[in-house]
């Protein structure tokens, strides 16, 4: 599998090595700060490719669910709207999810929906799909049951 270091980062902010103590402590307390701003704090979710498999299919397989799971009690409770994968319809070389098949897309993103549902209060998780707008954006759109926000 290997580290899990660089395989996941929350997009501006810096919080550690992901699926840890740390990580996930720092992510609620900044999420926590925002929310108690008065505003609505917006989660950015970027698997990186640090890994020589798909990691659509590593998503998909469950081989992030429980760091994950941890991840979304904490989205959860602070009432962010969780923004994973975002541009996948733009094929940008920096974003190892985009541009991949829509099918896989979807499934990855109907695999982090199906997850988020299982922890308590999962239903307060709002997922933002956001493509960047190419003419084939439609292709990667998840299902009107899988996605909240469209941005």
């Amino acid at each position: 599998m290997g580290s899990l270091t660089n395989l996941f980062k929350v997009q501006a902010l810096k919080f550690g090595t992901f699926g840890t103590n740390e990580f996930n402590n720092n992510v609620q307390k900044h999420l926590k700060a925002i929310q108690n701003q008065g505003l609505t704090p917006i989660l950015t979710l970027e698997p990186l490719k640090n890994t020589r498999e798909d990691i659509l299919n590593k998503i998909i397989s469950g081989e992030f669910d429980a760091q994950l799971f941890d991840l979304f009690k904490i989205i959860a409770e602070t009432g962010a709207i969780f923004r994973p994968m975002h541009e996948m319809d733009s094929n940008q070389e920096r974003y190892p999810w985009s541009g991949k098949s829509p099918s896989s897309y979807i499934s990855a993103w109907q695999h982090l929906y199906n997850l988020s549902r299982e922890v308590p209060n999962g239903e307060n998780i709002k997922f933002l799909w956001s493509p960047a707008g190419e003419n084939n954006m439609k292709e990667y759109y998840p299902g009107d049951e899988y996605v909240d926000i469209v941005g």
